[in-house]
């Protein structure tokens, strides 16, 4: 999408949304700083399951076109558990830990960064299914097109990953753990 610039700090500018024209204020600049941030921060291994957790959600959509997660949340989602101190270098246990995390909370926990803001300006939780602020504009909830519908699907898609990574950790043979990551990583995976 385009941004309109008007001479805002920090390459601030409005979205317009091609559907609404609602306004939306962002910053690429900043966008690209706070993943770059992270890379530079927690390495490959951040890239990686970042990668990993899209191409899950392929899997997941190839078998429900109704499966919504956008690719930003998921970033920003691997974001808030690296800085809460995730281990990133076991993709396996990583991956599992991103699981956990969706179901345990169930995306009804507020996730937000005091990278461009202090911890004071984080607004109070608000009545959204599912509420990631973007780190450049608290007033944009990356998830606010999402109902509760989606979150279950998200968190019952979730569940499944988790049970199948669990079950492929004791699988009595390769090929069954290969199998099962497959549910999660579809069918090309091949271990």
């Amino acid at each position: 999408m385009p941004v309109l610039y008007e001479g805002a700090l920090d390459d601030r500018g409005y979205l317009v949304r091609k559907h609404t024209g609602e306004r939306l204020l962002t910053s690429i600049t900043l966008h690209l700083r706070f993943i770059r941030d992270r890379k530079s921060k927690y390495g490959k291994d951040f890239a990686q399951l970042i990668r990993l957790t899209k191409w899950w959600k392929r899997t997941v959509w190839s078998r429900d076109e109704d499966f919504r997660f956008k690719s930003f949340m998921i970033e920003l989602l691997w974001a808030h558990l690296a800085d809460d101190g995730l281990d990133l270098g076991d993709y396996t246990m990583a991956l599992e830990r991103f699981f956990v995390y969706i179901v345990k909370t169930g995306l009804e926990e507020q996730v937000a960064f005091t990278d461009n803001f202090s911890v004071s300006e984080i607004p109070a939780r608000a009545n959204a299914a599912i509420e990631v602020l973007d780190p450049v504009n608290f007033d944009n909830n990356v998830a606010v097109h999402y109902g509760i519908g989606d979150r279950a699907r998200i968190v019952a898609a979730a569940q499944a990953a988790l049970d199948a990574i669990n079950d492929a950790r004791f699988a009595p043979t390769k090929g069954r753990a290969v199998e099962l990551w497959q549910t999660v990583l579809g069918p090309t995976f091949k271990g």
